[in-house]
């Protein structure tokens, strides 16, 4: 039987890749599997190029016009820089693919791409607009530096006890509830199909709860008996 391990993360963590990256070598998967969908990977490869540069024109457009701070402090900012981080891939793709091509390892986007629809929308009509942007920068920096830290505290206390309650800007329990059944179904077709001996899935580590419902991708996993890893820990969750 394969061993399944579930790891956890805070998407657009500023070091997630270096500690993915290390955590592959660390546990040696034969398969991996993202928390990413198809379609968000085709959109990316189309249109980062395109809406990074609309942020940069916006905000040398907001410098020019309004801002006592430079364009490079624009870019400095933490709250830009995630910004710009939900455009490009997420590091948890790239990690995976750099651990593929060096180890010669399958890695499979499985996310549902209806999903991805909305999110993108989003991006494209409310994230990147010059009036979003001027609220980003006027955030605290040093606020949000802290972001990624206190995110892993809060993952840390609820995947310690069973019921941990979900955020209150996560996106609606039964959106990640028919995500998670998808993803759970593809996890064990290919388990069933690639008869791997270590297959590891990556994503927020809002997936992971248990919460007693089967509901998340952890309950719908459970008669596998998945190990649970948060990414910035070395321990594991029981």
């Amino acid at each position: 039987m394969a061993h399944l391990v579930l790891v956890g993360t805070v998407h657009r963590d500023p070091e997630g890749h270096d500690r993915l990256l290390s955590l592959f070598h660390e546990e040696h998967p034969d398969c991996l599997t993202l928390e990413v969908s198809p379609y968000a990977v085709r959109y990316r490869r189309k249109n980062r190029g395109t809406l990074t540069t609309r942020v940069l024109d916006t905000l040398h457009d907001l410098d020019r016009k309004t801002s006592p701070r430079g364009f490079q402090d624009f870019l400095a900012h933490p709250a830009i820089r995630d910004a710009i981080a939900l455009i490009d891939f997420p590091f948890e793709y790239m990690a995976a693919s750099v651990f593929s091509q060096s180890r010669k390892v399958p890695f499979f986007c499985i996310d549902r791409s209806d999903y991805a629809l909305e999110k993108i929308s989003w991006i494209e009509k409310e994230l990147i607009t010059a009036e979003n942007l001027r609220t980003l920068i006027d955030l605290d920096p040093n606020e949000c530096s802290q972001r990624t830290r206190q995110e892993y505290r809060l993952a840390s206390s609820a995947l310690h006890r069973r019921g941990g309650v979900m955020r209150r800007h996560s996106p609606d329990r039964w959106e990640i509830s028919q995500r998670d059944r998808h993803m759970a179904g593809r996890i064990r077709t290919l388990l069933t199909r690639l008869r791997c001996h270590k297959l590891m899935h990556i994503g927020g580590w809002e997936h992971l709860l248990d919460h007693g419902t089967h509901e998340t991708l952890f309950e719908r996993l459970s008669d596998l008996h998945p190990q649970r890893r948060l990414l910035i820990h070395r321990s594991s969750f029981h």
